[in-house]
């Protein structure tokens, strides 16, 4: 599992490493959630192993890759924080006398997720699992990868259900 962890944060820092640095310059709150899009192809480009055991337990290695995430931006905001130190270091004539420069805004968020997109066939080896038919979607795919694809012929708008409850006491009548 060790193996397939550090492939996970492998992917995540040759894939993503533009949204990565993005994500951690952002001043956000720290609820806020973000998506980081990885190519199912590009993963498996890079990292067989780690596209073969997404298939075989795709909860876990989902884990796997939100963990590599928050790890990844660790090492993210370390090279930001030292790419700072060498401009400052360049930039400082070797007397030092000029105030340094703050420190980048960097951050690491927990709710960063990874987002599989472009899902292929090919790469599975049972026959048309990930593309099932609507009608044949059930329990069978229960934590497995799917991919849907269709097109949408009736949209209406989403509706807020409210109910109030008024109790009464039956001794004092009072609500």
């Amino acid at each position: 599992m060790d193996a397939i962890r550090a492939a996970a944060l492998r992917v995540v820092l040759k894939c993503c490493a533009q949204d990565l640095e993005r994500i951690v310059r952002r001043a956000s709150a720290q609820e806020e959630h973000f998506g980081l899009s990885i190519s199912l192809i590009s993963l498996a480009d890079h990292e067989p192993a780690l596209a073969e055991a997404l298939y075989a337990r795709p909860m876990e290695v989902l884990t796997l890759l939100d963990e590599a995430t928050v790890q990844a931006q660790v090492e993210m905001c370390a090279a930001v924080g030292r790419q700072h130190a060498e401009q400052q270091r360049r930039q400082s004539p070797a007397g030092g006398g000029q105030p340094q420069a703050a420190l980048p805004c960097v951050n690491v968020y927990d709710n960063v997720h990874v987002r599989l997109v472009g899902l292929p066939t090919s790469l599975d080896p049972r026959p048309m699992p990930m593309r099932p038919s609507l009608s044949r979607l059930g329990c069978a795919q229960l934590h497995q990868l799917l991919s849907i694809n269709g097109t949408v012929v009736r949209a209406g708008p989403v509706r807020m259900w409210e109910s109030i409850q008024v109790y009464e006491c039956t001794r004092c009548k009072t609500q």
